[in-house]
């Protein structure tokens, strides 16, 4: 089998640690990932996790979220080995 299908993985740990510096409190922190998981889950709307991310991350912060999702559907394509 051709190695083209392993590509490198992105490591997220650095995305998720800065969303823990920039949600500035382990409360607003958790309620981020929480708003996070609702929606993945398809239990609240694009609009609910958008004010969740801006209440908790702010409106700046928007391309870091952004990141991390990008980050999540790479590595979810990419083989393990």
């Amino acid at each position: 089998m051709s190695s083209a299908g392993y590509l490198t993985r992105i490591d997220l740990a650095p995305i998720v640690e800065e969303l823990g510096k920039v949600a500035g409190t382990p409360e607003k922190s958790a309620e981020y990932w929480e708003g996070l998981r609702r929606f993945l889950l398809a239990r609240c709307t694009r609009k609910e996790l958008e004010d969740v991310v801006s209440c908790t991350i702010g409106k700046e912060n928007f391309g870091l979220h952004n990141r991390l999702i990008r980050g999540i559907l790479y590595n979810a394509q990419k083989r393990s080995v």
